[in-house]
């Protein structure tokens, strides 16, 4: 083993080393105790500190990621409870138009769903006397998910003749 060792040393040993000792006690080869060199301390800093710039990168990246997509899911919620605020006003339009006594008095509140989303409404009728007039106001609260839109629509019925007229239709603030 001596002279294998030996053989090997030239090139094993760095110019400035001491040579190889063989150490009973242990298996392997180590350079003596003293002339340990020093190469190395530097680079574990520097790739500890690469990889801290790094890791931030990615966690900032991430949380950009998810704001951006938070916000189109918030806008498509918005979107679905607009949309079925409008087809609970359409509902109750299409109501009034096949039975014109749909609400006779007082307020009729009723509820459909629109896929996965609902649509909360309530028709309130009112007289107009000297131009025989029936005046149906139609409130309508969209809900997806969290989110709610108020629609109040506003149509009118003429007694005689039963021609329907759609007056107006706005959004409100949801209390």
């Amino acid at each position: 083993m001596q002279k294998f060792l030996r053989h090997l040393n030239p090139w094993l040993i760095k110019k400035g080393q001491a040579p190889l000792e063989i150490v009973p006690a242990k298996v392997g080869l180590r350079p003596p105790k003293g002339d340990l060199p020093l190469t190395g301390q530097a680079t574990i800093s520097f790739v500890l500190l690469i990889s801290g710039v790094i890791l931030q990168i990615a966690i900032a990246g991430s949380i950009v990621t998810y704001f951006l997509s938070s916000s189109r899911f918030n806008e498509r919620l918005i979107a679905r409870s607009f949309i079925a605020a409008e087809t609970g006003i359409r509902d109750a339009q299409v109501q009034i138009s096949r039975n014109g006594n749909f609400v006779e008095s007082g307020t009729k509140t009723y509820s459909i769903s629109v896929g996965s989303d609902t649509s909360e409404i309530s028709v309130v009728r009112s007289t107009d006397n000297p131009n025989s007039i029936y005046v149906y106001t139609i409130t309508s609260i969209g809900t997806a998910f969290s989110r709610k839109k108020k629609l109040v629509g506003v149509i009118t019925v003429h007694q005689t003749t039963g021609v329907l007229e759609f007056k107006s239709i706005s959004e409100q603030d949801v209390n």
